[in-house]
């Protein structure tokens, strides 16, 4: 496999609710769904969210998840 893409990524923020106004007014990001906990969760494109913004639950790292997508190393052989 080869990582081709950032599928999606998640983090931590204590002014999460902030990503409302900031994601939409500086990023041109849609507002997707949101979880019963709070999380924000942004789109650009026809996926799901590729960001989601979470309040915080802890004092470990910032970054909460990623994800890459990922295509089959081709099988052909490279021409000479």
């Amino acid at each position: 496999m080869k990582i081709h893409a950032l599928g999606c990524l998640g983090f931590e923020s204590p002014r999460y609710e902030e990503w409302l106004t900031f994601g939409p007014e500086v990023f041109g990001l849609q507002i997707g769904d949101r979880d019963p906990d709070g999380t924000i969760h942004l789109r650009m494109d026809d996926r799901l969210r590729r960001l989601s913004v979470h309040p915080v639950r802890r004092t470990a790292s910032p970054t909460s998840a990623g994800s890459w997508r990922a295509r089959p190393l081709s099988t052909r052989p490279s021409p000479s």
